[in-house]
C-alpha cells in the first residue's frame, strides 16, 4: 500500500514539475508591449516570460510598470 502512495506522488510531482518547465520556456514576448497586451508586467528574473532583452535597467525586473 505505502509503495503505491509512494508511486502515486511520484508521478504528479513529475507531471507538475514537466509542466512548470515546459510553460516557462514557451512564455517568450518580443517586446514589453506584447508581455503588457498579454497581462505580464514586473517580471522578474525567474518567473516565466521573464528575458534580459525585456530588463531595460538590468534590475532583475522586465517590462516594469512606468
Amino acid at each position: 500500500m505505502e509503495e503505491t502512495k509512494m508511486k502515486k506522488i511520484f508521478v504528479i510531482l513529475t507531471l507538475v514539475f514537466v509542466s512548470v518547465n515546459t510553460f516557462s520556456e514557451t512564455l517568450n514576448f518580443k517586446n514589453c508591449k506584447e508581455a503588457r497586451a498579454k497581462g505580464y508586467k514586473n517580471i522578474k528574473k525567474g518567473e516565466p516570460g521573464y528575458a534580459k532583452h525585456l530588463d531595460r535597467d538590468k534590475d532583475g525586473i522586465a517590462c516594469e510598470s512606468k
